[in-house]
């Protein structure tokens, strides 16, 4: 059946000025631009298009859906809460559009295809990083707690994460059972990975023969980077593996040495992502059914992913002023001051502050 908006006050808005809004880019699974929701092609593909099969007409493409469930999720409201803001917000922008109402989003969510982690530019190597956490599932057991303060047993989710260690989004997430342990996760992990995996990091929770399978599997050359446990043993094989190396080198030069030597302090990074999901989504699921969690899960990463890459600074080292006017630098010393020199290559008036100390030289 078509989606309802009978007695929607925010079914429409009739005012002008829809074409004024700036544009950007955000990308779907296939790695194409799709339109951001405020910008002219978003507007025209807000409304779904015709559909050529049986049965009802959708009112609501999928972007308008993922737009207001992203909205949903990054500002922790009820899907009433989330058609009200989204009729704000399009009543605010002056847009002729319809506003999907509180069942249409919970039924779309569970199919919506959420657009998924890009590739890393110029096919370069991924450091992946993988931790996990547990979600807790609201529902009427919360609120019998919160009431009368009756004692349940609470049930919850465990979300798996892979980190991109280079550029801080997560390229990888799934939700499972409580009962599905770390080292089984890493294999569907991995599956959602197009590139190049040059490491996988993980905590001792990793340590498992399966682990270093399902990684020598789909990329035979990426390093395993687990610390072994206390009472780990050298294996029996005739040649010494990945996890024989790191337990040798823990032995003769200690722990905390073997960490800075593999790198394996940058998991902690991971955990970070973990932090930054928990503050800004929260830690609890209140949908019911598995498909509509996992969808929120997906929309909650590819909200971070965007945030991460909005907030990232994209810094260039300016040209080195004494290529094109022929100084040279003194050593350190007490006469080091700071000077600006004209940069002939940053355009007429731009002024680039060097931090050491120049003088002319003949050529």
């Amino acid at each position: 059946m078509g989606e309802r908006s009978a007695g929607n006050p925010h079914a429409a808005f009739d005012v002008a000025g829809a074409g004024n809004v700036a544009r950007s880019e955000c990308f779907d699974p296939a790695g194409a631009p799709v339109p951001d929701p405020t910008t002219d092609e978003a507007i025209e593909g807000w409304r779904a298009a015709p559909r050529t099969t049986a049965g009802g007409q959708p009112w609501h493409s999928p972007l308008a859906i993922l737009t207001a469930l992203t909205l949903r999720a990054v500002f922790r409201l009820a899907l009433r809460q989330t058609e009200r803001l989204i009729g704000s917000i399009i009543g605010l922008l002056g847009l002729e559009l319809r506003v999907p109402d509180h069942s249409t989003l919970s039924r779309r969510a569970k199919t919506l295809e959420v657009p998924r982690p890009r590739p890393r530019r110029g096919g370069q190597p991924l450091h992946l990083l993988v931790d996990s956490t547990g979600l807790r599932l609201y529902g009427a057991g919360e609120w019998l707690l919160e009431k009368h303060g009756t004692k349940t047993r609470r049930s919850w989710r465990k979300l798996h994460i892979g980190l991109d260690a280079g550029n801080g989004q997560i390229a990888a997430a799934s939700l499972t059972a409580k009962e599905v342990d770390d080292g089984a996760a890493v294999g569907p992990l991995l599956d959602q990975i197009t590139g190049v995996v040059a490491s996988l990091t993980g905590d001792g929770g990793y340590d498992q023969d399966r682990v270093y399978a399902d990684v020598a599997e789909r990329h035979p050359e990426a390093a395993v980077v687990v610390p072994p446990r206390v009472t780990a043993v050298p294996s029996d094989t005739a040649a010494p593996t990945q996890r024989d190396r790191h337990l040798q080198h823990s032995a003769e030069h200690g722990r905390m040495a073997w960490q800075k030597a593999s790198g394996y302090t940058t998991r902690a990074r991971a955990e970070a992502a973990i932090g930054r999901f928990k503050q800004v989504i929260g830690d609890g699921l209140r949908s019911r059914t598995d498909e509509r969690r996992a969808t929120k899960v997906d929309i909650a990463v590819y909200a971070l992913n965007r945030m991460v890459e909005l907030g990232r600074p994209n810094t260039s080292a300016p040209p080195d002023p004494r290529q094109d006017w022929g100084y040279r630098v003194r050593s350190p010393g007490p006469c080091n001051t700071l000077a600006d020199v004209e940069d002939r290559n940053a355009g007429p008036g731009a002024l680039v502050l060097v931090d050491w100390c120049i003088c002319r030289s003949a050529k």
